[in-house]
């Protein structure tokens, strides 16, 4: 019940003050639960109904932020030390217009991972494919170049779990999934939102029983 008051006022915040999400977070984190999964990321893990992933999931994503941002958001709130689980998804917005990967993101992801405490369970989401037949603002090979770094920076950190979500989503023609996006070829469907909220939960459970 708590959690579910918190990602309302979370909710209704971003729709009417969006540009101070990020101070709203901060004056909620008193009342955030001992063990709670923190959702945090950009407007793709933003979208995701918490109840989907778990009981005590608090969605913190902020729409249009990239990584280096994510670091500053985690570093204010300070919210991490009684947390479960740190779920991120995040990186997609640093792409658009990139042909290459923009210089300086590979230290901002591993400062990122550096900055967490070294206890808490962390979960990261590869950044998803795009539909390329009606979005042209991320390109594939980038997006496969971030993931690739993603993976390593990640699995080299204690207690982090990689979620490679590009299988899951793509179809057979490399695509998102027409099914999976709204239509701009970026954010998750509802049918979307469950495959990236059934592959987080998988990789909770995997982690908690290895632990």
């Amino acid at each position: 019940m708590r959690c579910r008051a918190i990602n309302g006022t979370i909710w209704i915040a971003a729709r009417v003050i969006p540009r101070q999400i990020g101070w709203v977070h901060q004056i909620l984190v008193p009342v955030f639960p001992d063990q709670a999964v923190l959702l945090v990321g950009d407007s793709l893990i933003g979208q995701l109904p918490p109840s989907w992933v778990d009981p005590q999931a608090i969605n913190l994503g902020i729409g249009a932020i990239g990584v280096a941002d994510v670091r500053t958001h985690l570093h204010d709130l300070d919210a991490l030390s009684s947390a479960r689980t740190l779920v991120l998804l995040v990186g997609t917005n640093n792409l658009v217009g990139q042909s290459t990967l923009p210089s300086g993101l590979s230290l901002d992801i591993e400062q990122l991972l550096a900055a967490l405490p070294r206890k808490i369970s962390v979960i990261v989401c590869a950044v998803p494919p795009v539909d390329r037949r009606v979005h042209s603002q991320r390109k594939a090979d980038v997006i496969v170049d971030l993931n690739h770094t993603w993976k390593g920076l990640a699995r080299a950190r204690p207690n982090t779990r990689w979620v490679d979500l590009h299988h899951a989503l793509i179809d057979s023609e490399g695509h998102l999934a027409t099914a999976f996006h709204q239509g701009d070829g970026v954010h998750f469907s509802s049918a979307g939102n469950r495959v990236v909220a059934e592959a987080i939960r998988a990789a909770i459970a995997a982690n908690s029983s290895n632990s």
